[in-house]
């Protein structure tokens, strides 16, 4: 008998090549089955009928510094309802906040959660006080430092490329 079973749902997942409507079976919090036959027996049910059951979705940019700075959510309360079970941060911390964000939104989270690290040292806080786009203001020895000891959340540098938003210095 599985854990779970998500009933009658459209399936799709592009990896394994499924599109269709489907029962989905869990055991032990992993994927253990999915087929098209009647529905086999688990401790929960879902019904899922006219629903679309996917894989983990990904936000590849958002901003979950929660308190940290004004354009932060809550990863685990507005990503897993919406199925996105892995977020990566678009550069709310810069070198001298991003342990703030680490340790206290990507370490606790449930969700898969990752970040760009802003190039600004005091990254995004609010739109009234927007990152210092100064370069002057920028360390690259101690962002590389940073980079390598939070390696395992960190998954780039975040910098401004916008006219609109950092006037010569930009690029587009």
């Amino acid at each position: 008998m599985y854990d779970l079973a998500i009933l009658g749902g459209r399936v799709v997942d592009p990896e394994n090549g499924i599109d269709q409507v489907a029962n989905v079976y869990l055991s032990q919090g992993r994927i253990a089955a999915v087929e098209s036959a009647p529905p086999q027996p688990a401790g929960s049910v879902v019904d899922a009928t006219g629903c679309l059951v996917t894989p983990g979705l990904v936000d590849c940019h958002c901003h979950i510094y929660q308190y940290g700075t004004q354009f932060g959510c809550g990863a685990d309360a507005t990503y897993l309802p919406m199925g996105t079970t892995c977020a990566i941060d678009a550069g709310s911390a810069g070198l001298d906040t991003f342990r703030g964000l680490q340790t206290r939104c990507l370490v606790p989270a449930e969700m898969r959660a990752f970040a760009l690290v802003n190039v600004a040292p005091g990254g995004m806080p609010t739109e009234r006080l927007p990152e210092n786009l100064d370069p002057r203001f920028w360390n690259a020895a101690d962002l590389k430092a940073l980079v390598a000891e939070f390696a395992p959340w960190v998954r780039g540098l975040m910098i401004r490329l916008s006219r609109r938003i950092v006037g010569a210095l930009g690029l587009a």
